[in-house]
């Protein structure tokens, strides 16, 4: 008899997509472009101790939410919706949007629209 191996899943298969119904909108941002995932969670994770959920973006929700984050622009594949679990690390990522070119958060959307 041999034993049995679970194959390892490719990178790009790591951030599955979640329902957008767990995304808690208050402390999520939306990366324009980004073309190391890896990186990205190591930086917040590791580097900044941030709890985080990650996803790449794709359903139709995501399409539209892109579109109001990034008017005029189509969404690509490496289009990134990362939600911090605690206030501090919203705060954190707040600190530092101003200077990142393609994140938004996703509350700032909310009031452009009022």
């Amino acid at each position: 008899m041999s034993a049995v191996t679970t194959p390892t899943a490719p990178p790009e298969e790591v951030y599955v997509e979640q329902p957008d119904s767990t995304v808690n909108f208050e402390r999520a941002v939306i990366f324009k472009k980004c073309d190391n995932l890896q990186y990205l969670e190591f930086w917040l994770t590791k580097e900044m101790g941030l709890p985080i959920k990650m996803r790449m973006m794709g359903s139709f929700f995501d399409k539209d939410l892109f579109e109001k984050a990034f008017p005029d622009q189509q969404m690509g594949k490496s289009a990134v919706m990362v939600e911090f679990e605690t206030e501090e690390g919203m705060e954190f990522i707040r600190g530092h949007i101003g200077t990142m070119r393609g994140v938004v958060a996703v509350s700032e959307i909310n009031q452009r629209e009022d």
